[in-house]
């Protein structure tokens, strides 16, 4: 990785950023159109993927899990 002072090639230019953003129940139940309770209560049904844990209380999804549903 280049420090601070260093100046990038082009082709660490030009390479893709990867991020693995989680999202949280409130994106997940606008991006599927649906409201909060819905998301909940197809989760408890095991009618979707439960979230990830990313931290001590937090969960969230992967945006590839919801494409896979």
């Amino acid at each position: 990785m280049a420090g601070i002072n260093q100046t990038l090639s082009t082709e660490q230019l030009m390479r893709p950023v990867l991020i693995n953003r989680y999202l949280t129940k409130q994106e997940v139940s606008r991006y599927l159109r649906i409201s909060v309770a819905t998301l909940n209560r197809r989760i408890r049904q095991g009618k979707f993927p439960p979230a990830e844990k990313i931290g001590q209380i937090t969960l969230g999804w992967l945006p590839e899990t919801l494409k896979a549903k």
